[in-house]
């Protein structure tokens, strides 16, 4: 999903919220009654769940904070004993580290230090030692990283960003895959996404990209292979006849695995990087992506452009299955599970969901607990779906707002602004 008409100076992160009601829905506005919550398979006094307690939670959180106090360590400062407990020499740490850093430090472990702390472990090994003999002798003899080809989307995915930008899939036909965004944008994209759109329309311009050749095989596969590429561009600003012509060149290498660590959880990355080179009409770029192939999607997307002065990073929130055949009340029930399961399920445990008037199995785990920051309780999550097309993953990120609804950062109010969207299906 690159091309010219996405900006590359990210807007603050819109806090906007969405009711856990449309969460996975298109659609589902009909009259019904929700299931009762006791009847929910994890509900059950047997052997299912037990409801978490506080003191559940806060073990659970021991990881992430062990997390940390490993990354404090390894860049010199002293948090104690690696154990999970966020006692005084950890805090101390944290904000040392905090304060070092430019943060506002109050010595609090949060996703958003967690990935500060992993740029900060990331840096400080490329600025180590060089290698020695043996270690450059190894790298020779290792076997090169391959990954598959590009991402596969169905038709109602909508993917939320923490620059507040919601992208949803209308359509498919072979490779190319029309979206929609929530400010009005419609584009069509190769499902490759390192590849520029070949058509958009905005409410600022529309254009049109075409390929210096086929796009087949434009998708690195191996750590030695690169791929390169021109783009012709066509821009038409509203109202104007005018037409810009310019032309793009981009190489695209596969960069080695990282895990990274966003709102929407932890993952095991394919870093990806394409550069555009310099010419009259534009500055030269370079384009990061952090591509996760257990959710099929990128979960982080980086733009530097030292000419200009710029940087910018989105990261990936949440992704919303679509569903959109399925009966409203399945799409309602559903969506209860999910709160239900944020609200009463230890992180690492399934929910299992079904329904009969859907042929998917559904399981529901929570993967974590952080706090917003403005002190919400939030959870990560992640989807499992299961039916006739295979298995797939969506991960999401939930918080609790002072009415004890679980919402989805990064939407533009608490209505089920999807609505508006699914009636663009086809």
């Amino acid at each position: 999903m690159s091309g010219c008409s996405r900006p590359d100076k990210v807007s603050n992160f819109a806090v906007g919220v969405v009711v856990l009601a449309s969460l996975g829905l298109l659609s589902g506005c009909e009259s019904f009654e929700f299931p009762k919550l006791a009847d929910m398979p994890w509900n059950k006094p047997a052997e299912q769940q037990a409801p978490a307690d506080r003191g559940a939670s806060e073990a659970e959180d021991k990881a992430v904070v062990r997390q940390a106090q490993q990354m404090l360590a390894d860049l010199g400062y002293e948090p104690g004993p690696v154990d999970g407990v966020l006692g005084s020499k950890t805090r101390k740490a944290v904000r040392d580290y905090q304060e070092k850093s430019g943060l506002a430090a109050d010595g609090r472990v949060t996703s958003a230090l967690l990935r500060r702390l992993e740029d900060s472990v990331q840096h400080a090994k490329g600025q180590g030692s060089k290698p020695s003999p043996q270690d450059r002798q190894s790298a020779k003899t290792a076997p090169k990283l391959q990954v598959g080809g590009p991402p596969a989307y169905e038709a109602g995915n909508t993917f939320v960003y923490s620059d507040g930008r919601v992208d949803t899939v209308v359509g498919l036909k072979g490779d190319m895959v029309r979206w929609q965004r929530n400010d009005g944008t419609r584009f069509t994209a190769d499902r490759n996404f390192l590849l520029p759109w070949a058509y958009w329309q905005s409410q600022t311009e529309s254009g049109t990209q075409a390929l210096g050749g086929e796009s087949g095989g434009l998708w690195p596969r191996t750590t030695d292979q690169e791929v390169s590429f021109s783009v012709d561009s066509v821009v038409q600003q509203g109202g104007s006849g005018a037409l810009t012509k310019s032309t793009e060149r981009w190489r695209c290498r596969l960069a080695g695995k990282r895990k990274v660590t966003v709102m929407a959880g932890a993952f095991d990355t394919i870093k990806l990087i394409c550069d555009r080179a310099a010419s009259a009409s534009v500055p030269a770029l370079e384009r990061v992506w952090y591509y996760a192939p257990s959710i099929q999607h990128f979960v982080r997307l980086e733009n530097r452009s030292q000419a200009a002065g710029e940087s910018s990073e989105v990261e990936l929130v949440t992704i919303r299955p679509g569903g959109k055949d399925w009966p409203p009340i399945a799409r309602a029930a559903l969506s209860r599970a999910v709160e239900q399961a944020l609200e009463t399920v230890s992180n690492g445990r399934e929910a299992p969901w079904r329904s009969s008037g859907v042929d998917t199995r559904v399981s529901i785990m929570p993967t974590s607990r952080f706090e917003s920051g403005d002190g919400k309780v939030c959870r990560t999550f992640l989807q499992t779906w299961s039916g006739k097309e295979g298995e797939r993953s969506y991960p999401g990120a939930a918080c609790r707002d002072n009415s004890g609804h679980w919402r989805i950062p990064g939407l533009e109010d608490g209505s089920d602004e999807t609505l508006a969207v699914s009636k663009g299906l086809s």
